[in-house]
């Protein structure tokens, strides 16, 4: 594998962080130092996103984050040489379980479940525009997913111990909620058993500390 320069994009809901990656063979188990970054944070100001990078600070008037995404991506230096762009998107669905390359379908399933993760998943799908219209449809890009990490968890880890909570998908969504509500159940049964077990305990406890106290 020859050198690659990866640029990895990271929307959050009042910042984006744009870093570039030169990844060399063989592979490190750790990342390597970027080669180049910025950053365009609009939860200071209203109206205005502030963008730093090598050139610097600046300050531009923002009307909403998507409007921050091409300023920010024109401070790279070096647009040509870009091999891979590398997007961090929220909320992946039931569908979406992997690392995937960015292709029609898998935009539609981001934009099924932004209601899910609004500021992220959006804000990811407009930065996959923009990247197209500046490094070109040549350029791969790919979606990693935190629901991907969500899903190695136990499940007493990922459900909501709030049974109205698994209806608006949290968690598992969808189908797949459907098949976990009967272990949601369970499992906020237990835990409501084992808080008044302690709680009884402790007013046991409380009550004979008590006791010897008066003694």
């Amino acid at each position: 594998m020859a050198d690659m320069n990866i640029l990895v994009l990271n929307g959050g809901s009042s910042s984006v962080k744009a870093t570039l990656y030169c990844a060399v063979e063989p592979l490190p188990s750790t990342p390597p130092p970027p080669s180049w970054e910025a950053q365009a944070d609009w939860g200071r100001r209203p109206g205005e996103a502030t963008i730093k990078s090598h050139n610097g600070e600046s300050c531009i008037p923002m009307t909403s984050p998507a409007g921050v995404l091409r300023p920010l991506l024109a401070t790279v230096t070096r647009t040509r040489d870009i091999d891979a762009i590398g997007h961090r998107v929220v909320h992946g669905g039931s569908e979406l379980l992997n690392t995937a390359q960015v292709m029609p379908a898998v935009r539609a399933e981001i934009e099924r479940c932004a209601e899910f993760a609004p500021e992220h998943n959006r804000l990811e799908l407009s930065a996959m525009v923009v990247s197209e219209q500046i490094f070109g449809t040549s350029v791969p890009q790919i979606a990693v997913f935190d629901t991907s990490f969500h899903r190695t968890l136990e499940l007493p880890a990922k459900v909501y111990a709030i049974r109205l909570l698994r209806t608006v998908g949290l968690g598992e969504i969808d189908g797949a909620t459907q098949q976990h509500h009967g272990h949601t159940d369970a499992i906020v049964n237990d835990l409501t058993q084992q808080r008044r077990c302690r709680r009884r305990d402790q007013q046991n406890n409380d009550q004979g500390v008590d006791k010897q106290t008066r003694s």
